[in-house]
């Protein structure tokens, strides 16, 4: 792995991401970089794409923007777009970054772009995801860039262990950082505690997230109790009308609640009974780590990190993917024995204020920086 002797006062960071929004690797991007010493930090995020001003504004004045405004395909075909590329590029390599660090596939690209034209700086890939979606071609380009990447830094043991088997990459070039919640958004309300039995799934309208087994459980868990309980649906996507049809064709939309866009998420955990977590993959749920937080157990299926954020049988229950009648049955005994339910709500708060805290990944996010940055 390269390191670079510092000399300046500031360490140099360029961040890479397709766009800037709400959730997953953006938003975290976005805490991180809120939270950097910027006494030590001297930061620049260039997105892929243009941005909602809604999602940046929340982090002018702590980071440098730069849009490259590279929205389609046929943007490289754009001889104006390409030139001022070129120059945006040229003045970038004169910065000297002492990290490059790219989010995501095609963030990754063009990090790599301007390592090709750094070679001091420091290379390293933010993984957020156990590559479900990885084809044989994005396997091809990831082992190029292997090549140039000094480190990995992944969202839990989970991508980790997916990322060394698909890209044969070294167990010592992977780092584990876990995501960070921040506590001063999510947290224990009472006030907002609901009487109503509900259960939720929360997350994005996509297929991984597997909504289809949410809405079998809702059908069979409304024959059980009829009435007596609410379910909630929140999220958005291109999906959405796949989703809302499933919910039909299971017939439970009545019983359903579809709640959309921009919306308080610590209100939601806090009115509810259980969260639900069907997906077919986690690199990291933070819907997870913030229901934790708010003291909401979670039923979910033992897939990727679920089996880290969760301990089954202390903060929740993980059970077989696709198996609704076990989820069903742990579901069962969250509704009906408070005892089990009060435990396991205590029990999620404490792990996640010990191991999913944003100030838990500023800290080894800095490490990690410090560390590669030091001298030889």
């Amino acid at each position: 792995m390269g390191e670079i002797k510092i000399k300046e006062k500031k360490i140099k960071i360029i961040y890479f991401i397709p766009c800037i929004a709400i959730g997953g690797a953006e938003g975290q991007l976005q805490l991180l970089i809120k939270k950097l010493n910027k006494k030590k930090y001297d930061i620049t995020l260039c997105t892929i794409k243009s941005n909602d001003e809604f999602f940046l504004k929340g982090i002018r004045g702590t980071a440098k923007i730069l849009e490259l405004n590279i929205n389609r395909i046929s943007d490289f075909f754009n001889i104006k777009k390409m030139v001022k590329l070129f120059k945006i590029y040229k003045e970038l390599k004169e910065i000297n970054f002492h990290i490059i660090q790219g989010y995501l596939f095609y963030g990754k690209i063009f990090a790599f772009f301007l390592k090709l034209l750094s070679s001091n700086s420091v290379f390293i890939s933010a993984e957020r995801n156990t590559g479900y979606w990885r084809k044989r071609y994005h396997i091809i380009i990831e082992n190029i860039l292997n090549r140039y990447i000094d480190l990995y830094i992944v969202i839990s043991n989970a991508v980790k262990k997916a990322l060394i088997k698909q890209l044969n990459i070294n167990f010592n070039k992977v780092k584990v950082v876990y995501n960070g919640i921040d506590e001063k958004k999510f947290y224990v309300n009472k006030n907002k505690r609901s009487k109503d039995r509900k259960i939720a799934i929360i997350g994005r309208f996509h297929p991984v997230k597997g909504h289809k087994f949410f809405f079998h459980l809702a059908k069979e868990l409304i024959n059980e109790y009829d009435d007596k309980l609410k379910f909630l649906v929140v999220g958005e996507g291109d999906y959405e009308e796949n989703i809302i049809s499933c919910s039909k064709e299971l017939n439970v939309y009545n019983n359903t609640s579809f709640i959309k866009g921009k919306t308080d998420l610590l209100d939601i955990y806090n009115e509810i009974k259980l969260l639900l977590i069907c997906s077919y993959s986690e690199g990291f749920s933070n819907v997870a780590a913030e229901a934790m937080m708010c003291g909401v157990p979670i039923v979910a299926f033992s897939v990727g990190s679920l089996i880290e954020v969760i301990s089954s049988g202390e903060t929740g229950y993980l059970v077989e993917f696709g198996n609704i009648k076990e989820m069903k049955e742990k579901v069962i005994i969250l509704l009906e024995d408070d005892i089990t339910y009060n435990k396991m709500s205590q029990n999620a708060i404490k792990k996640a204020k010990l191991k999913f805290t944003l100030n838990r990944l500023v800290y080894e996010t800095e490490q990690i920086y410090e560390n590669i940055c030091k001298d030889k």
